[in-house]
């Protein structure tokens, strides 16, 4: 038997279920983003209240002005991208979705050793897990082929 039919004998990849978790963790991560930078462009609306929830975020951003939605909308196509590729068994979407939990898991360890303790530890705990989770063999593997 040849590798090629050896391939097809075999049936369809299973994707691990986690990579599903990782995948909506992606997908409402793109949807916080996008409302986040709607909102910062259109102020006054009625989702303002939320600014409520992390009103030091809400000063950070407008201090950068309209750049900071831009930013958002940049990193909503991201997370969606990372999301969509994770669910479609892409490569290029495993490797995004590595790129963006790496960068986030570094933006935490600067949150932690900044003295933001809690949010620095509980962004470390999340995104190392999903990183982490990413990174075994037979995560890898899945999207290898």
């Amino acid at each position: 038997m040849d590798e090629l039919t050896a391939d097809i004998s075999q049936g369809p990849r299973a994707r691990p279920k986690g990579v599903i978790v990782v995948a909506a963790f992606g997908f409402a991560g793109t949807g916080l983003a996008l409302l986040t930078g709607a909102m910062l462009l259109w102020p006054g609306t009625r989702f303002d209240w939320l600014w409520r929830l992390n009103e030091s975020a809400h000063a950070g951003f407008v201090t950068l002005g309209r750049g900071a939605a831009i930013l958002l909308f940049g990193v909503g196509a991201a997370t969606f991208a990372a999301a969509r590729g994770l669910m479609l068994g892409r490569r290029w979407g495993w490797r995004l979705a590595v790129a963006i939990f790496a960068v986030n898991v570094a933006g935490d360890l600067v949150r932690f050793a900044m003295g933001d303790w809690l949010k620095g530890a509980a962004g470390l705990l999340i995104g190392g897990a999903f990183l982490l989770y990413l990174l075994r063999s037979h995560v890898k593997c899945y999207f290898a082929g």
